[in-house]
């Protein structure tokens, strides 16, 4: 009986500077066809360091806490992987767990139905750019909390989304209940991740919109069930090629 043998491991090393201060890091990837998924603990990796490295360079301390779960009301963008991978997480739960999950999904999307905000919600190219921060703030002041948001506090911590990763503040964090940009101070990256996520796609199955909100990571990752799989060094090459290329346009709420 014959029995499949995984792909060879290649070794890339890295380097690259973020706001002047140096990084080096060996990833191993799989030679041989993959899931961008597969690549989703590196990008994770990657955010905690430019995260740390911007925290360790400010003068001012970070406000966020555990039990502040302001920020987790916010509209989330995420990339089409994460979807993916969020949707995976779900369907791999326990029931009862599993049904109260998909429970919250439903509900989120139904109150913004009902704020009549769908339709943006499934096509940010609707949003005006001009219009991204007010959006944002709009779908915040419905108050529809995250499907994993638990006693004020992420139930997902160690697998959630890039962009929530690189959400910190260092404002008084009785602001962040009412936020606007002259209130809230973000701690400044010198790079983000989650807006190389995008390049993670195969190019022929990218969709047009490179983000779409959190909320909506279930219905979007049953409508897509494909997923096309890449060589590890593609997308390697993609995600670094991405993050040291021109960013994306932000999206609406955390990525704004």
């Amino acid at each position: 009986m014959n029995q499949h043998k995984p792909d060879p491991l290649l070794s890339a090393n890295i380097e690259f500077s973020v706001d002047g201060r140096s990084v080096s890091l060996t990833v191993q990837v799989p030679a041989g066809p993959v899931s961008p998924q597969r690549l989703l603990p590196l990008a994770h990796a990657l955010t905690n360091t430019i995260v740390d490295m911007a925290v360790e360079a400010q003068d001012e301390p970070v406000s966020c806490a555990k039990g502040c779960g302001a920020c987790c009301r916010q509209l989330v963008p995420i990339s089409t992987v994460e979807a993916r991978a969020i949707h995976a997480l779900v369907q791999a739960m326990e029931e009862p767990r599993r049904s109260t999950l998909i429970a919250r999904f439903e509900d989120a999307c139904r109150r913004m139905e009902a704020a009549g905000l769908m339709d943006r919600l499934r096509d940010f190219s609707r949003v005006a750019r001009k219009d991204l921060v007010a959006f944002g703030l709009d779908y915040f002041g419905r108050g529809a909390p995250c499907p994993f948001l638990e006693d004020e506090s992420c139930s997902i911590h160690a697998d959630r989304p890039v962009v929530c990763r690189e959400f910190l503040v260092s404002s008084d964090p009785r602001h962040c209940a009412s936020p606007t940009p002259q209130t809230v101070r973000r701690i400044e990256l010198g790079a983000r991740v989650s807006r190389a996520l995008p390049a993670l796609e195969a190019p022929k199955s990218a969709p047009a919109m490179p983000w779409l909100p959190l909320i909506l990571a279930l219905e979007w990752a049953a409508a897509h069930p494909e997923e096309r799989e890449r060589p590890g060094p593609e997308l390697l090459q993609a995600l670094f090629g991405s993050l040291s290329g021109k960013d994306l346009p932000a999206p609406p709420g955390l990525g704004a």
